[in-house]
């Protein structure tokens, strides 16, 4: 083997076991080992959604207050990010999730509710076609986002889902596809007995095989875990049968901003271009979609974008936009297909609120921008 060839071996034996390897496994099963309350709440609490729904036939009116229901259960999943923590066994991962379960309790902290814009423009449509989800965080937020995914195809507002991961370990806590099933195997497992979570942490972690994590039983009773098994059952299939699509293409782990992935990743936009809605999730991916570019010279040259500060910032390329500014202006030439936001807020880029709004909430609550307590759900046609 010539010099030239044996260097690229050792380099594409590198990002293979780069991809094998993921530095953040520890944190993203502590956090998923603590949160067996929480997904059999939430499982229950899906189970009957889908029931009122089969009972309610397939009304618009049920099928848009469900719809709902589980957006908000996807954007405050969104608030148990490693990113923010220093150590992840320190997580409550069951009280993150609690404005999830409640629902409409978490009404307050809602600053910016378009929900009403993605129902028109799914109304708009026919039924079926396809829905993206733009993952963010492993755990219990995937957990979420995949309720939400289940719900779009048993109402039929999807035939398909293709759900976006990461291909390599990124931000701590963010998705891979043994992520992926990583959840399913938990949630096919009968719950543990409580005191067996850290030996089987141990085990998990020791064996190369990967058996099934165990949930923490803590307050889990068998009883509530049928639901969960069930859930599993049916997202087996939904994988199965090809209704869900795991991908995970280069883009999403490159520090390009979405607003030039037309020209760097042309595959990528294509097939997002084939999607009736686009579901970001989380903080990264909307910082990563708002850039000025050279061609924007007055904003940009008023020192509104900054830069330098992160090497992977994708739907607004981590620039101070005016809080009141059009979301639309923020997205730029990025607009493949309709899209909404689900994000709680752990940074201070931000577009599209009401003139006056950012004091009024400065007033509320200094930190508004950054501490993961006020979400948005944002919508683009």
């Amino acid at each position: 083997m010539r010099p030239e060839q044996l260097s690229y071996h050792i380099k594409y034996s590198y990002i293979l076991s780069v991809r094998s390897y993921d530095p953040f496994e520890l944190q993203k099963l502590q956090a998923l080992l603590k949160s067996g309350s929480a997904v059999a709440e939430l499982a229950a609490a899906g189970e009957k959604l889908l029931a009122d729904q089969a009972a309610a036939g397939v009304g618009a009116a049920a099928t848009k207050a469900h719809l709902q229901e589980v957006f908000q259960y996807a954007l405050w999943g969104n608030k148990t990010d490693l990113s923010m923590l220093v150590d992840a066994s320190k997580l409550d991962v069951n009280a993150s999730v609690k404005s999830a379960a409640q629902g409409a309790g978490a009404a307050g902290a809602l600053i910016l509710d378009q929900f009403e814009d993605v129902w028109a423009g799914l109304e708009s449509k026919a039924a079926g076609g396809r829905v993206d989800v733009i993952l963010d965080n492993a755990g219990l937020e995937l957990y979420t986002d995949l309720l939400l995914a289940d719900f779009l195809i048993e109402s039929g507002l999807a035939d398909q889902v293709h759900l976006h991961g990461k291909l390599l370990p990124w931000f701590v806590s963010d998705t891979m596809e043994k992520d992926l099933e990583i959840v399913l195997a938990a949630l096919e497992g009968a719950a543990p007995p409580e005191g067996m979570q850290a030996r089987r942490l141990d085990l998990f972690l020791a064996s190369s095989r990967r058996p099934a994590p165990p949930l923490s039983a803590a307050q889990v009773q068998q009883q509530q875990w049928g639901p969960v098994q069930r859930l599993a059952q049916r997202w087996r299939g939904h994988l199965a049968a090809g209704r869900w699509v795991y991908k995970d293409h280069a883009f999403w782990t490159t520090p390009f901003p979405f607003w030039w992935m037309q020209q760097v990743s042309p595959d990528l936009y294509a097939d997002l271009a084939a999607s009736k809605l686009l579901i970001f999730k989380g903080d990264l991916n909307y910082r990563q979609a708002h850039m000025p570019t050279p061609a924007n010279a007055s904003l940009h040259d008023a020192g509104a974008c900054v830069t330098g500060v992160s090497p992977s910032l994708k739907l607004a390329f981590d620039c101070r936009w005016p809080l009141d500014a059009p979301f639309t202006d923020a997205l730029g030439p990025f607009r493949p297909a309709p899209l909404v936001t689900l994000r709680t807020l752990k940074a201070d880029v931000m577009a599209g609120l009401a003139p006056g709004q950012g004091a009024a909430l400065d007033k509320v609550d200094s930190q508004w921008q950054v501490n993961g307590k006020f979400g948005v759900v944002q919508y683009a046609p």
